[in-house]
């Protein structure tokens, strides 16, 4: 390892640290709870109305509807993935404005993502329960994180 590789590794891990620590400290407040809420679950339950015209209703920590309950835990929020993200930005070598595009950008994709996860996840549960954990334990943390390899890989070279 190199000594770029080195300061990159050692960035990362103290970015994520810190960040990891923080979010743990805020973990079952009422600003974990409204941030739960309204970053994931009230645009999830949208997406789903506007998709398939359910009814869903937020609940707590859940999406209620006629069909499913989809129960949305802490680790399944998207936070832990936004985390890696903005610890991969921070430790990279670029400018702080270039930094903050990277994160902002990146911010909005782990946006997508998860409602994107969120929204699949409500309808395995819906249609077919067999698939809900391949797609909630395997498939879609991969897609997530493969996806913002992906984008932390083309922010380093855009």
């Amino acid at each position: 390892m190199d000594r770029v590789d080195f300061r990159f590794a050692a960035k990362f891990a103290a970015v994520f640290g810190l960040l990891y620590l923080l979010l743990c400290a805020a973990r079952d407040t009422e600003g974990d709870r409204f941030l739960l809420e309204a970053l994931a679950l009230r645009p999830s339950a949208w997406v789903i109305a506007f998709v398939a015209g359910d009814l869903v209703q937020v609940s707590g920590t859940s999406l209620i509807s006629p069909y499913a309950r989809l129960n949305v835990l802490a680790g399944c929020d998207g936070r832990d993935a936004l985390l890696l993200l903005f610890a991969a930005v921070g430790a990279a070598q670029a400018s702080w404005r270039w930094k903050v595009v990277g994160a902002v950008l990146g911010a909005l994709l782990v946006c997508v993502l998860n409602y994107s996860r969120i929204t699949a996840l409500y309808f395995a549960l819906r249609f077919d329960r067999h698939t809900f954990d391949l797609l909630h334990g395997y498939l879609l943390p991969a897609v997530i994180v493969f996806s913002l390899a992906g984008f932390f890989m083309w922010w380093l070279r855009a």
